[in-house]
């Protein structure tokens, strides 16, 4: 699908292609996941939203369009970020918002096991999970460094909500987060 919209073939063209060839949509694959379709058919929105999909993005080495947030290329030529956010296993995210902060610590795990979130000046806080953090399964490893590596800090919970008000509070520009933990440094 992604090759076929690199190719410049439009979403009702996709969705007409999968339909004529007898390729199920998610909902007639997974109807107990989407009760409320009818699963018959791929429309123009379920071709939108595979393609939206960051994950099969990535897989494919592409950027997916978000219509909620409107992102094409954020990694076009010139566009500097004043933050981005990086995983182990997930496209990179310039810009992210509250809603994509909650949901990626939501993907922080065995198959997915930091998170980054970067400032465009180098300063940057970091979720880690479990054995691959160096700490115990369950256990968030939490960091931070301001500039140089002698400026680079550590704690450890097994609260994601702190975890998720770490990127949040960093994001903002706030400090408090530094006040909740006991830092050690790295």
């Amino acid at each position: 699908m992604f090759a076929q919209r690199l190719d410049g073939q439009s979403l009702a063209s996709m969705a007409r292609t999968l339909d004529d060839a007898g390729i199920p949509c998610p909902s007639g694959v997974g109807p107990d996941r989407n009760p409320h379709r009818s699963g018959d058919r791929c429309t123009l929105r379920t071709v939108a939203a595979i393609l939206a999909n960051l994950t099969l993005a990535a897989e494919h080495g592409l950027v997916g369009y978000e219509p909620g947030y409107h992102v094409v290329n954020p990694n076009a030529p010139g566009h500097a970020a004043p933050f981005t956010l990086s995983s182990e296993s997930l496209p990179t995210m310039p810009d992210p918002d509250a809603h994509r902060l909650k949901w990626i610590i939501g993907q922080v795990g065995e198959n997915n096991r930091y998170v980054i979130l970067e400032r465009a000046d180098g300063w940057f806080v970091q979720v880690g999970y479990g054995d691959a953090a160096g700490v115990p399964a369950g256990t968030y490893a939490l960091e931070y460094q301001e500039g140089s590596i002698n400026r680079h800090f550590r704690c450890q919970t097994t609260d994601r909500e702190a975890a998720l008000q770490l990127l949040q509070e960093f994001r903002a520009g706030s400090d408090r987060w530094k006040r909740r933990h006991l830092w050690g440094p790295l």
